[in-house]
């Protein structure tokens, strides 16, 4: 089991630094809404007000959080709760017994079956014109799974704000928002179907990926990380054009990106963090709301194996002893 620590402000505490708060988990996911943590019998689903509740999915390998809802991956399959107000949660209740791979943006999800990918949520309604983060080249306004078409064989989805992206065996597909140039294109208003993002050779194999606001992040299998788009990327600039390597990190093995920050894991079970650092949620000591524009070190005395970035803090399992 592993205990959660965390730096920023949850459920009424402000910690600067990491804290452990004396949960334990397997795995975590975060949103602009809530924090998500899988325990053996249920999931703890907890609002930044710290009101919890427990969803009753036991053991569940994958998580993913959106605003106001969530997935995971469990022994029925994949399932959701909470709101369907833009059919982000496709009704609700257990769906696809062989899905392998959740991911959710703010009002969105991705679920991968196999090498096939489906979505979910807010499309282009004629009312709100969002992003075509659904990836069908349609106005219609989804409530059900449906399949997204990717010429390629895809093994990872990820998601975030109101972007998709899925990683195939040699290439990086994205769709949704792309005015920032988050797309791994030319800026564009937005990308209603799967595009094959643009690489650089040097960066070699794509094998994760996390996306933030306005902004991506790649991890290559030499667990270098790349970021591309507009904010916090690492990179000392806050516009790529392309994806730039963030130098200085020593090997990468996890990434996550809130709206606006986000964080890498090494290899080592140390976090760097970079980005806004509102309520501290870099856990750099510091709790202004200045951009940090290189990765730092968070300093927390123990091994960390898994982290996510929140709205106002950044949530960490770390391993502890039963």
């Amino acid at each position: 089991m592993r205990a959660v620590v965390f730096a920023g402000r949850l459920a009424e505490i402000r910690a600067s630094r990491l804290h452990a708060t004396g949960r334990l988990a397997s795995a975590v996911a975060a949103s602009q809404s809530h924090v998500t943590l899988s325990a053996q019998t249920h999931i703890d689903w907890i609002a930044r007000t710290g009101h919890t509740e427990r969803i009753p999915i036991p053991n569940a390998r994958a998580l993913a959080a959106g605003f106001h809802f969530g997935w995971a991956i469990g022994p029925e399959g994949a399932a959701s709760w909470g709101s369907d107000t833009r059919g982000q949660t496709a009704g609700g209740g257990a769906v696809l017994r062989d899905a392998s791979q959740v991911a959710s943006g703010l009002d969105h999800a991705l679920l991968l079956s196999g090498d096939q990918v489906y979505t979910c949520g807010r499309a282009y309604m004629l009312t709100v014109n969002t992003d075509g983060q659904l990836g069908r080249g349609s106005r219609a306004y989804e409530r059900e799974l449906a399949p997204v078409d990717i010429p390629a064989r895809v093994v990872r989805v990820r998601a975030g704000g109101d972007t998709s992206l899925a990683i195939a065996d040699d290439s990086v597909w994205v769709w949704g928002n792309a005015e920032y140039g988050q797309a791994l294109g030319p800026a564009a208003d937005r990308i209603p179907a799967p595009m094959r993002g643009e690489l650089a050779a040097e960066a070699g194999r794509v094998v994760d990926a996390a996306v933030g606001g306005s902004f991506v992040l790649l991890l290559n299998d030499h667990g270098e990380v790349y970021a591309a788009g507009y904010g916090a990327l690492g990179t000392g600039h806050v516009k790529e054009d392309v994806p730039r390597r963030i130098t200085g990190l020593p090997p990468i093995a996890d990434i996550s990106a809130g709206l606006d920050y986000a964080a890498a894991l090494t290899t080592d079970g140390c976090v760097y963090a970079w980005g806004i650092n509102r309520h501290g949620r870099l856990g750099d000591g510091v709790e202004g709301k200045e951009h940090v524009y290189r990765p730092a070190l968070v300093e927390y005395d123990g091994r960390v194996s898994s982290v996510a970035c929140g709205s106002d803090a950044l949530i960490a399992l770390a391993g502890v002893d039963e």
